[in-house]
């Protein structure tokens, strides 16, 4: 009976990731035409069934208003939106975060706390509608093909002053603005191996100050980069995400490292 009742949850807890799992995630800048309001927003109040945004840049939509608040997805819940995780709004930030939104109005009320005009977080999905903004760069599924995780295929970090230059023209021709960041990129800052386990040889044509920085944005180090190539150990990095900035007094060049 005991083998029967595990077997029972094993199958359930399988078959619920499996329907919560994506192939691939569609890029915030294909997604972020399909929704009704796009830019970048600061959380400035959180209360019971919804969060209060203030709009600081506008990519898309109509919104006019300085202040816009997003509510719950609410019930009925699925397994990949339940009460207390996606299908909240305070899911996408606390107060004083800053963010990039794609989200849509509410036009038809299924809560009590609806409002007709405001919006509703989207919850679980396999499109990127948000950009987390820290330490002034913003990171997530800014640009690539939806059928990939590939850290190499996606641009997911991006300089957050120059961000707000380039998306609204960019925002138009998503996959050559990818191809366009990877040839800048690949000149400014190269490393290899990628994954790396002791060290990672930098190669690059200009000189500068290379920052290394964990996935929530902490600095781990900061190098001096005075010559065309330098060896620097990985060994002090614990396994996981990296990223590596190379800023000049031109530009700022990022890559993501991954250390095992």
């Amino acid at each position: 009976m005991k083998r029967l009742l595990l077997l029972f949850f094993l199958t359930a807890f399988l078959n619920n990731s499996k329907a919560c799992s994506c192939g691939g995630e569609l890029s915030f800048c294909d997604n972020h035409i399909n929704s009704d309001f796009s830019g970048s927003v600061v959380v400035i109040d959180a209360f019971t069934f919804g969060i209060s945004l203030k709009v600081l840049h506008r990519f898309h939509g109509e919104e006019s208003r300085d202040t816009i608040t997003v509510w719950d997805l609410g019930g009925p819940y699925d397994t990949c939106n339940d009460s207390s995780g996606f299908a909240s709004a305070s899911f996408l930030g606390e107060i004083g975060d800053t963010m990039i939104l794609a989200i849509s109005k509410i036009d038809t009320l299924k809560n009590i706390w609806d409002v007709v005009g405001d919006y509703r977080t989207p919850g679980f999905t396999c499109t990127c509608y948000k950009l987390r903004v820290s330490n002034n760069y913003v990171h997530g599924t800014i640009a690539g093909p939806e059928t990939t995780f590939n850290f190499d295929e996606i641009l997911s970090i991006y300089n957050y002053d120059e961000f707000l230059i380039d998306f609204p023209s960019q925002r138009f021709n998503c996959e050559n603005w990818l191809n366009s960041q990877e040839l800048i990129y690949e000149k400014a800052l190269s490393y290899f191996p990628n994954p790396a386990k002791d060290n990672i040889t930098i190669t690059t044509e200009s000189m500068g100050l290379l920052t290394i920085t964990n996935d929530i944005g902490q600095v781990l180090e900061r190098i001096s980069i005075d010559k065309e190539s330098i060896e620097i150990s990985t060994q002090k990095l614990n396994s996981g995400v990296y990223f590596l900035s190379l800023q000049t007094d031109k530009s700022i060049a990022t890559k993501k490292l991954i250390v095992y």
